[in-house]
């Protein structure tokens, strides 16, 4: 069941985010300062179930529900990003979801920070002049003789990438990739992609 206030993050909450939300209000200040920047991820390299434990302990509360919390958070500090919201924006979404003053100001200055990185990152993007792609042919072949033993018998992938530069002109690219650096460069695309969407 949902409830039906009006949020400019678009979350739509349910009826126990409010008591997680209330929960998250009995945290002190640097338990909630930790878990803030936890899902703003500040700080990746956190063990974060040890973060949390300690955290529960310190704070006299069960560490599934807690984390439980932090994922409505991280879920609502998402929206928040992905719409680029004001901070008073974020004030309103947040009070609205009974989390204290105090509270709210760590989150909005950890939002704050987080956007403004985001929009460094697109203006550096913004300056990047690409080439665009319009065709792509493509072989994968096994090499069948070589005067080195070891790359026989041995997969590698033809790309030939035909794309228009910055000055409009139609070229081609021709290159041979192994079957380990073709896997690295779908992997790579994967992370660019998914950078682009979250950008």
């Amino acid at each position: 069941m949902t409830m039906s206030a009006c949020f400019n993050s678009g979350f739509n909450p349910r009826f126990r985010v409010y008591d997680e939300f209330g929960l998250l209000n009995k945290l002190d200040t640097k338990s909630f300062t930790n878990i803030t920047a936890v899902c703003c991820s500040h700080m990746k390299k956190v063990d974060k179930l040890a973060m949390f434990e300690s955290v529960a302990t310190r704070n006299g509360l069960e560490v599934k529900l807690l984390q439980s919390s932090s994922q409505t958070l991280d879920s609502l500090l998402k929206s928040f990003l992905e719409k680029s919201l004001s901070a008073e924006q974020m004030e309103h979404d947040l009070s609205t979801l009974g989390l204290s003053s105090d509270k709210i100001e760590i989150i909005t200055k950890c939002c704050s920070s987080m956007i403004g990185s985001n929009q460094d990152k697109l203006s550096v993007l913004g300056d990047i002049s690409a080439n665009q792609l319009v065709d792509m042919e493509w072989k994968f072949g096994v090499t069948a003789a070589s005067s080195e033993l070891d790359k026989v018998g041995t997969t590698f992938l033809q790309l030939k990438l035909k794309v228009v530069n910055s000055k409009g002109e139609l070229e081609s690219l021709n290159m041979e990739l192994s079957l380990t650096q073709f896997y690295n460069l779908l992997h790579e695309l994967e992370k660019a992609k998914t950078l682009l969407d979250y950008i």
